[in-house]
């Protein structure tokens, strides 16, 4: 834990009660997020599908928009005017059977469906009294009944769906003849001219090959907006997302003094234990994504680990921030003056930003299709990147040195505090004088057990006579070793039994002269000890 930034914010955090809904909340967003991002690409593979379908015949929308247009002239135009009126009615009128019969097939999974499916067997058979509440409560509440009625409605409304598209199949029907006959009468017009005969089936063709790009189009539009909903949803996430790390920031910054004040309550000359508070400045693994995941491009960044702007970008900014600012085309929210070791430095040059949000930016216009199109890449990329964990930085510090710094047993000093207080569930420690110099011993940790054991119980495995004298230990189990693997129980009781006070001089080094301090320390007759 001493060596992990990550593990002494979460013990500081087990100080602060009020963090836990906050940091659920936090939890939360992440998962939605999660979700939102696999909505995305599920939108853009259909994007995807649609631009390349017909082997991307919607790139030539233009070349057969040109093509359609020559073709038709004002006499062509003319002759084909009634029947372009016929066709397109025909579209509209086969577009609302088409969604008629959506709703027709909704109302048919919701008909099957049975309001009562799974509720069963969440009442066990044993509880007799439950099973008698929820017959008396399905009765009450007439749920068979009403399930018939609302299944019976929407059986009505299926039906009037029906009759609606047999309505607009004669309609359809209807235009079907009208637009066979339209294009008889245009053959038998241009049949005795075969110029005219040329360009009208040339037009025909034309017209026939823009119409299916042009229904690709629209329905790419249609997806497009469906994918644009769907990123501002993820932007609001994202945007709740740091609201609610805001508050955390908060929370743990108003009680940085009091935690402070409760781990230096057994402070010493030699040891004083403070925090290091920095608001979202714990971005390690933001920096390490951006070198693992390959997120620069050689050929579009040139040297960047050189210039190290993996260290650089996730220094200035979090990953949401690098996310906004790439959306917006705002490269200001990239530079930012910090403080790094005394000094004002600004790691992010407006070149580097400008290059950033240049090659990242993942929408374009393609004039082709006169629609807006995405780079799949890049967005993933983007959309990954606002789930890389940052938080905020907190660290214990012993004397002003960060203990990750320290060697074993200061680490150990400064840390066992923390751990004391942060709970009180039982804590068991083992041999804590590996770690520990009897001065830190005798006066911090026997001052920490000995205040503690009333709130919590503390099970210490030792060698050592002062932990275990000057502690006030209630219960001394003194062990035998039978073997390497093996011990037994050789006696146990009161730390002020005869027994227990000769074996503790017996077997630890120092023992006697643990008893005399105590028995200084309470006045205590010291003839036993003898």
């Amino acid at each position: 834990m001493g060596r992990e930034s990550h593990r002494q914010r979460e013990l500081l955090d087990r100080l602060i009660p009020e963090l836990s809904e906050r940091l659920k909340e936090k939890d939360s967003a992440k998962i939605s997020l999660f979700d939102k991002r696999k909505e995305i690409e599920s939108s853009l593979s259909r994007l995807r599908e649609l631009l390349g379908t017909n082997k991307g015949e919607i790139k030539s929308y233009h070349e057969y928009k040109t093509d359609f247009e020559k073709l038709n002239t004002e006499d062509v135009k003319n002759l084909f005017v009634q029947l372009d009126d016929a066709r397109i009615k025909e579209t509209i009128l086969s577009k609302i059977r088409e969604n008629i019969q959506e709703w027709h097939d909704d109302l048919d999974k919701i008909i099957k469906c049975n309001i009562l499916e799974g509720v069963e067997i969440l009442i066990p058979d044993e509880i007799n009294d439950l099973k008698k509440w929820w017959t008396e409560k399905k009765s009450s509440l007439k749920i068979i009944d009403k399930q018939s009625d609302i299944s019976n409605i929407l059986i009505k409304g299926q039906n009037a769906l029906k009759e609606f598209t047999e309505q607009l199949k004669t309609e359809i029907d209807s235009l079907a003849k009208e637009i066979e006959t339209k294009d008889k009468e245009i053959r038998e017009k241009v049949s005795e001219e075969a110029a005219k005969q040329v360009t009208a089936e040339l037009r025909k063709r034309a017209g026939e090959r823009l119409g299916r790009v042009e229904k690709l189009r629209q329905l790419y539009f249609q997806e497009f907006k469906v994918f644009t909903k769907l990123l501002e949803e993820w932007k609001e996430i994202c945007s709740s997302l740091v609201g609610i790390h805001d508050q955390i920031t908060g929370i743990r910054a108003k009680q940085k003094n009091e935690i402070e004040g409760n781990l230096n309550q057994f402070k010493t000359e030699e040891m004083k234990i403070s925090l290091r508070f920095e608001p979202s400045g714990d971005r390690v693994k933001f920096g390490k994504w951006l070198k693992d995941e390959d997120f620069f491009n050689k050929d579009l960044h040139g040297n960047y680990k050189q210039k190290q702007w993996p260290e650089k970008l996730s220094m200035a900014c979090t990953p949401i921030e690098v996310v906004q600012s790439i959306l917006k085309q705002d490269s200001s929210m990239l530079i930012k003056t910090l403080n790094i070791d005394g000094k004002e430095s600004i790691p992010i040059d407006e070149d580097m930003a400008t290059k950033v949000i240049t090659t990242f930016y993942p929408f374009t216009e393609d004039t082709d299709i006169d629609l807006q199109v995405v780079d799949e890449q890049k967005l993933y990329k983007i959309l990954k990147i606002a789930e890389v964990e940052w938080d905020d930085f907190e660290g214990i510090l012993l004397n002003e040195k960060p203990v990750e710094h320290l060697s074993p047993g200061q680490r150990s000093s400064a840390m066992l505090p923390l751990i004391a207080l942060v709970e009180n569930t039982p804590l068991v420690i083992d041999q804590p004088e590996d770690n520990l110099d009897n001065r830190l011993i005798g006066k911090v940790l026997v001052n920490i057990l000995a205040a503690l054991k009333e709130k919590r119980q503390i099970i210490v495995a030792t060698h050592n006579p002062n932990i275990v004298v000057s502690g006030d230990a209630e219960q001394v189990i003194v062990l035998d070793a039978l073997s390497d693997s093996e011990g037994t129980c050789k006696i146990q009781g009161s730390i002020d039994k005869d027994e227990i006070i000769t074996n503790v001089i017996e077997i630890m080094e120092g023992g006697r002269e643990a008893f005399l301090t105590r028995g200084r320390r309470y006045n205590l007759n010291e003839q036993k000890i003898k």
